[in-house]
């Protein structure tokens, strides 16, 4: 076991594996490798059995070679071979044809030896390096990276992206853009590989994938997946074509990236090259007609007619008349991109030249208006579908069954409309026959025996519910209505009620008041007797006839 300081090894260990972004196992690794090649070099020989461990807790670096056990009349010793008699002092049980250890110390190893650690050091780090650049850039392919330019010249560009330097070429860049050493530069991962020399990485500017994913950082509903970009073409620094899909009706795919005041589409162009001429993007809707597709790719041109042959992926777009420059663009760009985008081999003619195509190739042509006419009512089906759907969804979350800590089940409630609401029917009792508990329980005393102690009087219970379509607002007028008739009666309890009608049974028949006992009379018998004898009845009236009453009532005509 050698002896060294063991806390500047591991920090040295640790400092080299920051540096280089790789794991200490792999700097433990090449380490071994180091030394091992430096034993060889010291022994002289590369096929010996030699070992060399290395571990960091706790911190020790043993070096050992293991010979075989000889004779002492054989060969002296070398370094495949050692006699008995040195063997047995290292091990006293060895014998001849046994394995003997000899370690070897660091200090032991030569100046040449020390140069070879380096070296093998240095080599198998980078090897290391390499592929600990190439774990971390292979998941990042089709991703944007950002480098530092280092030097330029007319074939391209080297970029440092931090643990490498990659190469831009001319034919990757964006039209005649030019960059200078130190200019911030974003790049396209296109394509990592492993070659002996380590990961060589595809990088690119002019792939489809760069402005991608510039739409995609600049364009929310893009990057949450609200609006898809189904199919891009690009010619670099000239022309790009892009089609997308919006998957909420309420989400204009279009409006999502030009964004408002054409934001979007502006910070995206910027990003396309510092040449004298920016690339033109166009935005189409994609559609599932094939017809409608072809006639939107081809825009700025109107296309007012189109035949289609779908076996052989051919169409014939019918313009107006001046407008087949305009479809076919500045060196083809436009048809050739519109071809790519579509997947038609697209043929442009103008109106007049249709009545000779129709005569002599028998093509059948659809009116432009017809065709847009379709494709506007099948998108409002799908977009009623997918209303239904969220519906339908929205109702069954809403009664889903849960069941609670007792296993019954519970059910959610629905939704109370102005119109359609829930009432509850309740056991019929009429009024004018309803009865007290007290009353009730007098009956049940009176019909069963006295033995029974007890009464319990349940009180109705709600039985039913009724749907009825009353409105809210007929119901306050009720309420009002209501209200104002009772105003009219004095309620002698807090509930107004019909008294309860009495039956026959119930009237009372010759009841008899009986006198108070307790009672105090104000005159005598005979007092009382007096007085009926003073005051007869037959006196009172016996001066009525020296009266004629008719004279008065001439005092009462209304006349006088």
């Amino acid at each position: 076991m050698s002896k060294f300081n063991a806390q500047q090894f591991v920090d040295a260990i640790d400092l080299i594996a920051q540096e280089k972004k790789v794991s200490k196992e792999a700097v433990v690794n090449a380490l071994k490798e180091a030394f091992l090649k430096a034993f060889q070099k010291t022994l002289d020989a590369s096929d010996a059995d030699m070992h060399v461990d290395i571990s960091l807790d706790p911190a020790y670096i043993n070096m050992y070679v293991f010979k075989d056990v000889i004779a002492d009349e054989e060969d002296d010793e070398n370094a495949y071979e050692i006699p008995l008699s040195k063997a047995r002092i290292i091990d006293s049980n060895l014998n001849i044809g046994d394995k003997c250890r000899i370690d070897i110390s660091v200090d032991e190893l030569s100046k040449v030896a020390a140069t070879v650690v380096k070296a093998v050091l240095k080599q198998q780090i980078s090897e290391a390096e390499k592929v600990s650049l190439y774990e971390e850039l292979k998941d990042r392919v089709g991703e944007m990276i950002t480098g530092e330019v280092e030097r330029c010249n007319e074939n391209g560009c080297m970029v440092n992206i931090g643990r490498t330097s990659v190469y831009l070429s001319r034919k990757k860049m964006i039209g005649d853009e030019e960059y200078k050493p130190g200019d911030t530069i974003r790049l396209y991962v296109s394509d990592v590989i492993t070659t002996p020399k380590g990961p060589s990485i595809d990088v690119s500017r002019s792939d489809p994938g760069f402005l991608r994913r510039l739409f995609e950082e600049e364009s929310h509903d893009i990057y949450d997946g609200t609006v898809v970009i189904k199919e891009l073409v690009r010619e670099k620094g000239k022309r790009t074509k892009v089609a997308v899909y919006s998957n909420d009706p309420n989400v204009d795919a279009i409006s999502a990236c030009i964004g408002p005041n054409g934001s979007c589409i502006q910070k995206i162009t910027a990003q396309l090259g510092n040449g004298h001429e920016r690339e033109k993007i166009d935005i189409i809707p994609y559609s599932k007609n094939d017809a409608v597709f072809v006639m939107d790719a081809l825009k700025p041109a109107e296309v007012i007619y189109i035949a289609l042959e779908k076996e052989e992926n051919k169409a014939i777009a019918i313009v107006l008349d001046g407008q087949r420059s305009l479809a076919i663009g500045r060196s083809g760009s436009n048809i050739r991109l519109a071809s790519k985008l579509t997947g038609y081999d697209i043929q442009i003619a103008e109106e007049h030249e249709m009545k000779e195509l129709i005569e002599e190739e028998g093509y059948e042509f659809l009116k432009a208006e017809d065709l847009r006419k379709d494709e506007e009512q099948r998108i409002q089906r799908e977009n009623f579908e997918k209303y239904s759907e969220k519906i339908r969804a929205k109702i069954q979350s809403e009664t889903t069954k849960e069941s609670n800590s007792e296993g019954y089940e519970k059910v959610l409630p629905k939704a109370i409309t102005d119109d359609i609401f829930l009432e509850t029917e309740k056991t019929e009792v009429p009024h004018d026959k309803e009865e007290s508990k007290e009353e009730i329980e007098e009956k049940v005393n009176e019909s069963e025996p006295q033995t029974q102690k007890e009464v319990v009087v349940e009180e109705p219970l709600i039985t039913k519910e009724v749907k009825t379509t009353t409105t809210i607002e007929s119901l306050e007028k009720e309420l009002e209505e209501e209200k104002k008739h009772e105003t009219t009666f004095k309620a002698t309890k807090k509930e107004s009620r019909r008294p309860r009608q009495i039956t026959e049974e119930e009237q009372p028949h010759d009841v008899k008041i009986e006198p108070n006992k307790n009672f105090m009379p104000i005159y005598t018998e005979e007092e009382l007797q007096e007085l009926e004898d003073e005051y007869d009845d037959d006196d009172l009236y016996e001066d009525d006839d020296e009266y004629d009453f008719d004279d008065f009532d001439s005092y009462y005509d209304d006349d006088k």
